[in-house]
């Protein structure tokens, strides 16, 4: 996970918002980060997109990962994880 934030940072790396698609900074993500104090440890959830292979010849699967979203942890009155926020999308072709 922090080397994705890196590849963020330096500018090896492109990510996009969640719902609307739209490139995100390296500016926009540091902002995004401050929501959650810049803890990474709070970031509870990963959803991948991904292909699935299945070769009947030798009956086997092979899967690859074309993107992933991190979701942080929004909290209840009781301090429980009640849901998670999405940060933003990595394509991981790039």
């Amino acid at each position: 996970m922090n080397g994705i934030f890196k590849r963020v940072y330096d500018g090896t790396l492109t990510v996009y918002d969640y719902h609307s698609g739209e490139a995100l900074s390296a500016d926009d993500v540091k902002k995004i980060e401050s929501e959650f104090n810049n803890d990474r440890t709070k970031i509870g959830k990963l959803s991948f997109t991904e292909d699935w292979y299945y070769y009947p010849a030798t009956n086997t699967l092979e899967k690859k990962a074309k993107s992933v979203t991190f979701g942080f942890e929004l909290y209840n009155n009781l301090g429980k994880v009640y849901a998670y926020k999405a940060v933003f999308k990595a394509d991981l072709g790039q």
